[in-house]
């Protein structure tokens, strides 16, 4: 185990039916946001409930909204994450339709558009994943255990690493430096649950 393993955390929706399981909207679907660089000035991202005939508005809004590749966040989570040059982060304005249609703008999109391979192969539990069995198609790695590698986060200045996504998974989750996750915890931000990254195997997220 790497000393990174207790540093970083993976992020994801708390567990439970009580949770608002945001969607994009076909247009920004299109926009290929969760991993792509957005356009500044362009307009917000749209959310809405996946779930909007079942729930018909049962759940209240959290400040966190998880999604599969990101989290929508409040401006207070902004302000503090804008302080960091973090690789390949942005935090771009979006839009959050409830069941009753209603527009709340106070959320940003919390996304990466690049991602780091940081993933120590030997250390790790990875089984060999091909989504298509195509030999033409990318393939991708089904970790169920994560180990960090230590001689690539150690080549990289802390600020700059404070959120990143693993490169070449099939899961596209989000790693967040304990200063972050205790920030976020401290402010008693709702909507995120936090896995250390030495605690984590795949499935114990549900």
């Amino acid at each position: 185990m790497t000393k990174y393993n207790d540093e970083y955390y993976i992020a994801f929706r708390p567990s439970g039916d009580d949770q608002v399981y945001i969607k994009p909207d076909r247009k920004t679907s299109q926009r290929k946001y969760a991993y792509k660089k957005l356009v500044s000035g362009q307009e917000p991202l749209f959310f809405s409930n996946g779930f909007k005939e079942e729930d018909k508005n049962r759940w209240p809004l959290t400040d966190l909204l998880v999604d599969s590749s990101g989290l929508l966040i409040n401006e207070e989570l902004k302000d503090n994450l804008n302080q960091y040059n973090v690789n390949g982060m942005q935090i771009y304005p979006s839009i959050y339709i409830d069941d009753g249609n209603k527009w709340h703008d106070n959320y940003w999109y919390l996304g990466l558009y690049k991602e780091l391979n940081c993933l120590d192969l030997v250390k790790s539990k990875i089984e060999f994943f091909d989504f298509d069995e195509d030999e033409d198609e990318d393939d991708f790695l089904e970790v169920k255990q994560y180990s960090l590698d230590e001689s690539v986060l150690d080549n990289i200045e802390e600020s700059n690493r404070l959120i990143f996504k693993i490169a070449n998974c099939s899961k596209s989750y989000l790693f967040f430096h304990k200063k972050i996750v205790e920030l976020i915890l401290k402010k008693k931000m709702s909507g995120v649950t936090f896995i250390k990254v030495s605690d984590f195997h795949e499935g114990k997220q549900f």
